[in-house]
């Protein structure tokens, strides 16, 4: 490429070439990341119950009134869950994390490709060579606020939801029974 940005043919590299081949090389990092984010989560829903399943047995399951009185036991439980649940939580908002800045790079990559008058064009380069871990703010202001909203949707939408509920349902379902014991 020149210093112009003209992309020289010389080595079989067109511009069009190139940013197809940057796409492609997104879609497959996001299929990655998309592969390890959703074993990371069925992992983790049958590790919990599996390990609740087994630390309580099922009949302490229809006990739950007895396990209430136990303070030692409940609170141990409630750790484990608090404990795992926010492990695996921090690693899969990681993951995420990357997932949606190669998601935000491949939008603007699609945006030089079938826009003429792209604000990007002068940054195809440097688009090409983001990766998961290159912080967007630096260079692309714009795709840093696509990137946040993002980011937050997936937060409070997906990833709350799924580490969450297990925590919140632990307590809630401990004080119950504690006010009927």
């Amino acid at each position: 490429m020149s210093e112009h940005g003209v992309v020289h043919q010389e080595n079989g590299l067109s511009r069009d070439k190139l940013v197809q081949t940057g796409l492609d090389v997104k879609m497959n990092a996001i299929n990655k990341y998309d592969e390890i984010i959703w074993k990371m989560r069925s992992g983790y829903i049958v590790i919990l119950y599996g390990a609740l399943t087994l630390l309580m047995g099922t009949e302490r399951l229809t006990h739950l009134r007895e396990l209430a009185r136990d303070p030692t036991t409940s609170l141990s439980l409630f750790f484990l869950i608090l404990g795992l649940s926010l492990s695996v939580f921090l690693i899969d908002f990681g993951y995420l994390r990357k997932k949606i800045r190669v998601i935000v790079i491949r939008d603007m990559l699609i945006e030089v490709a079938y826009d003429p008058e792209c604000r990007f064009k002068d940054k195809l380069i440097l688009l090409l060579h983001v990766a998961a871990e290159t912080p967007l703010q630096t260079h692309f202001k714009a795709a840093h606020s696509k990137y946040r909203s993002k980011l937050w949707w997936n937060l409070i939408w997906i990833l709350l939801p799924i580490y969450a509920t297990t925590p919140i349902l632990a307590v809630i379902v401990y004080l119950i029974h504690l006010r009927l014991a």
